[in-house]
């Protein structure tokens, strides 16, 4: 592997560069539980506690390998284990230098973080410029690498061009670190354990910033959550700099709000029109209550021209209605968009990437302009 032209002659890039040929994880695998979540325990045995669940075609680190056919893998900040049986592998990583060398450089850095260059950035399924595009990262975007290959980093959510970034920092990394809720409503804590006084709630989706991790617990703004509980994500509000981001940032106020079908309020809670509908009139915008008329609003936007506060419409993969479309959400930047989900799921961010709305994508219309 050539990372010169990358890493051009810096102390920086020396220790990325070792770093990144002598990981310490041996292998990278997927969940395969058959569409289900799989139930991460705090010791190899399915009579251990569970810590919490791993979605189905997760992809998780493998720390080690423990007896009668479990993994050890990190959730959140904690170790846990889950079953080998529904884990699959997708490489076994080399370890290419000596162990003096490897010894010096995780003494240095605990992970390996790049920060993008470009003023957008690909992230694609593959290490090369022939796969799909799965998503995008904005310049100064701080992202953990995985592993490299040809000149291309493995991300948790793809691959990236080496060439368009830079070394970061662990601490750049966590000033932009977000963690989305994946059990609600969960209690915030006044410190990190449960033995501490309960300081509040967030609800399942919601996703909030982190202040600093330690011992199993992140600590945000309003104290302590569990990382049992949630999963790092790569949600990143938007800055207000134009109507279209001020559409997405107001409608990003409300992640965490129920679902309620009809709904078109904060008082009540929202559908997935309902929310576009409401979000949209508190800027002035008026729009159609369905996402189906919803449709016939504002101008056509290519999929190349997406900005913030576009509305994204999608149909269910294999549905026999003859509506146009039968969901509806608002674009946030970074491939991501907030949408009111479903019952017990409220209103969250999701991606692109999701293989529902990869397949499911239908149009997009522009309103805020």
């Amino acid at each position: 592997m050539n990372l010169r032209h990358v890493l051009r002659g810096t102390a920086a890039g020396l220790l990325l560069a070792v770093c990144l040929t002598t990981p310490t994880l041996a292998l990278t695998g997927v969940v395969d539980a058959g569409g289900s979540p799989l139930r991460v325990r705090k010791e190899a045995s399915t009579s251990a506690a569970v810590l919490g669940q791993l979605p189905h075609g997760k992809q998780v680190e493998i720390l080690d390998t423990a007896t009668n056919g479990w993994y050890a893998v990190q959730l959140g900040s904690t170790k846990g284990y889950v079953s080998a049986s529904y884990i699959k592998l997708l490489e076994e990583a080399a370890v290419t230098a000596t162990e003096s060398v490897v010894n010096n450089a995780a003494a240095q850095s605990e992970s390996v973080y790049v920060k993008v260059t470009a003023d957008a950035l690909n992230v694609r399924t593959g290490p090369g410029t022939d796969y799909e595009v799965a998503g995008e990262l904005a310049s100064g975007k701080v992202v953990k690498v995985l592993g490299t290959q040809d000149g291309w980093y493995q991300l948790k959510q793809g691959y990236i061009s080496a060439e368009y970034t830079a070394p970061a920092t662990a601490e750049e990394a966590l000033e932009q670190l977000y963690i989305r809720v994946l059990e609600g409503p969960l209690n915030i804590r006044s410190g990190p354990g449960t033995g501490y006084s309960k300081a509040g709630s967030l609800a399942k989706g919601r996703c909030v910033k982190v202040v600093s991790v330690q011992n199993g617990w992140y600590q945000i703004e309003q104290g302590y959550v569990s990382a049992a509980y949630v999963e790092e994500t790569d949600y990143t509000p938007v800055a207000a700099s134009s109507r279209g981001q001020e559409l997405a940032n107001l409608a990003l106020q409300y992640v965490g709000y129920s679902y309620v079908y009809g709904g078109s309020s904060p008082s009540v809670g929202f559908d997935c029109s309902g929310l576009v509908q409401y979000s949209c009139s508190q800027l002035g915008y008026s729009v159609n209550r369905t996402a189906s008329s919803q449709l016939q609003n504002g101008v056509s936007v290519s999929w190349d021209e997406l900005a913030a506060g576009d509305l994204v419409f999608f149909k269910k993969p294999g549905s026999k209605t003859s509506k146009p479309v039968t969901h509806v959400g608002i674009y946030i930047g970074g491939s991501q968009f907030v949408h009111a989900s479903d019952y017990g799921v409220g209103v969250i961010v999701s991606n692109f990437s999701d293989a529902y709305y990869t397949t499911g994508y239908v149009a997009a219309r522009r309103v805020a302009v």
